[in-house]
């Protein structure tokens, strides 16, 4: 008697299953839309840093091609550009180094034991490869 009912609760829930199923579908459709992700863009900083280097090789160009007179105008221009280069660069290593100080900051903090653990066995490898020579 068990058997009976419990394949006809099984029965009853196939069907409201594949029906909840199939309203679903007529309503809403069936196409099961993914997230597609767009690749990362680079930062404000990255792009003016591009842009000096590609304004670099210019200038690097021109000045062989220019003139005995026009030559110190252009080198002037080259260690402006050089120097705002050197500015960002800087700027985006600290932002860089920032970045990673907080990641392995958060890491501590969720667990200080592995994490310490990860430090000493790369010091471990590193004394052994000392000691091994």
């Amino acid at each position: 008697m068990k058997t009976t009912s419990r394949k006809q609760h099984c029965k009853e829930l196939n069907f409201l299953t594949s029906l909840v199923y199939s309203i679903g579908k007529e309503r809403f459709g069936d196409a099961r839309q993914q997230a597609t992700r767009t690749p990362a863009q680079p930062n404000r900083r990255q792009r003016q840093i591009k842009e000096i280097r590609t304004e670099l090789t210019s200038l690097k160009k021109a000045y062989r091609k220019a003139a005995e007179e026009e030559n110190p105008g252009l080198q002037q221009l080259r260690e402006t550009q050089r120097q705002q280069l050197t500015y960002l660069s800087r700027a985006e290593q600290l932002r860089n180094k920032r970045k990673k100080q907080t990641k392995r900051r958060a890491e501590f903090i969720a667990n200080p034991y592995k994490f310490s653990k990860g430090i000493l066995d790369s010091w471990k490898a590193v004394w052994r490869k000392f000691n091994s020579t």
